[in-house]
């Protein structure tokens, strides 16, 4: 143990990957975990079927996310690996992926518009959500992975999210304000979108530059595939909700989402890592040094099973303590959903570290797509019969069928032979 603390010390490269690897977990934990603190005081102010209503329209914004996000956090990150660390390169690259997300922005606002006045009875929740794009275009998590710097933007997310906290808890008082929990998010995204591109100015030197629309439609080739699979990846992760809505009611949506969030949350803490892991391999040229890549696979798997077990024994108990009584359904949904939380994580490090950096990024979007339709499939017949247990069985077996698809891709390549 203290061999290895000295070796961080020692080494430059490895101290940076492990100051990342902890920021990327910070925020994670702050992303996820602030919510899920603060849901046993705003179902005791609006109630189940109005938060089922709030976590609907946040499943909405999400999507659109990712569309914002497009495959930057991927390509970009790889790009400034190839940089050199020259400043023009960079600063170039920043105002190309930052016109790219601007277009995204504005086009995923028009459809939130036009979503929320004509497919939805509460269009006020989903209007408040614009903010939260506005902010998230601004936000530029994929330059500070780049450039290997995460303590900054680590500070300015969770204060953001602090405050979000704080709002909710001061201004949230009757059942009719779950309109406003959307707000106060707004209002999150925003400061921390503004402060990051400050810092970018101040800390780096960099500044936005008029880029083209040529170097934008690169920039959009460039990630075309990544963000396929990470739509795609999102239609059976995150698809559940807006389906089980569709067929039931916004109660039984609550009891769903609550134990989505729970288990999500902690199998997210696997997603530092891989994120932070990824331009480590990626710059470095390692991924193909497979006994290294497989001892961070056998130390993560091994944290993610105690992790597993400990919320499958416990599950009552934690959702007891958490919520009271009367939410005995939640923590049926989280048994089911618990092995997610080991299964999760080796989907993101075999998948995201492993076929991305390997090139096979089009391999991984096959994948998905099949992943991607049995989910829609499964979930829907599911949903009908069982409501929210339906909708937790289809989000597992679609993660497990992932996870298989992708260790026989290993194996047909002969990577395992490889550490024999």
């Amino acid at each position: 143990m203290f061999y290895f603390i000295r070796k961080i010390k020692n080494n430059y490269a490895l101290k940076r990957l492990v100051v990342n690897i902890f920021s990327l977990s910070f925020i994670k934990v702050v992303g996820y975990f602030f919510p899920i603190i603060i849901i046993p005081f705003i179902l005791n102010i609006i109630g189940s079927e109005n938060y089922g209503r709030y976590i609907t329209a946040f499943a909405v914004i999400q999507y659109l996310l990712i569309i914002i996000d497009y495959g930057f956090q991927f390509t970009g990150v790889r790009d400034i690996a190839d940089t050199e660390n020259s400043k023009n390169k960079i600063q170039i690259l920043y105002s190309e992926i930052f016109l790219a997300r601007l277009i995204l922005m504005l086009l995923t606002v028009i459809f939130l518009l036009v979503f929320s006045i004509w497919f939805t009875q509460t269009p006020l929740l989903y209007l408040y959500g614009i903010g939260v794009l506005i902010g998230y275009s601004m936000q530029s998590l994929w330059f500070y992975q780049g450039m290997q710097d995460m303590k900054l933007i680590t500070l300015i997310v969770i204060s953001s999210k602090l405050i979000s906290f704080l709002l909710t808890i001061i201004f949230l008082k009757k059942r009719s304000d779950y309109f406003f929990l959307m707000l106060f998010d707004s209002i999150s995204y925003l400061i921390s979108g503004f402060i990051s591109m400050v810092i970018i100015y101040l800390k780096f030197g960099i500044t936005l530059k008029i880029a083209s629309f040529k170097g934008a439609l690169e920039q959009f080739k460039k990630g075309w595939n990544i963000f396929i699979s990470t739509i795609l990846i999102s239609i059976y992760r995150d698809s559940n909700l807006l389906i089980l809505s569709a067929i039931s009611n916004y109660t039984f949506s609550s009891y769903y989402g609550i134990a989505e969030r729970l288990v999500k949350a902690i199998q997210s803490l696997s997603q530092p890592i891989t994120y932070a892991l990824f331009p480590y391999f990626s710059k470095n040229k390692i991924i193909k040094e497979t006994k290294i890549f497989f001892r961070g696979l056998k130390y993560l798997s091994f944290i993610f099973i105690l992790i597993f077990l400990i919320v499958i024994i416990f599950a009552d108990d934690i959702v007891y303590s958490y919520l009271g009584s009367g939410y005995e359904r939640v923590a049926l949904n989280i048994r089911i959903l618990s092995p997610i939380i080991l299964v999760g994580m080796l989907n993101y490090y075999l998948g995201i570290i492993g076929l991305i950096n390997l090139k096979l990024d089009k391999v991984f979007k096959k994948f998905i797509i099949y992943v991607s339709f049995f989910s829609l499939v499964s979930c829907f017949v599911l949903s009908l019969f069982l409501f929210d247990i339906g909708a937790s069985i289809a989000f597992l077996f679609s993660e497990l069928l992932l996870l298989i698809l992708i260790v026989f891709k290993f194996y047909n390549i002969g990577f395992f032979s490889k550490i024999m």
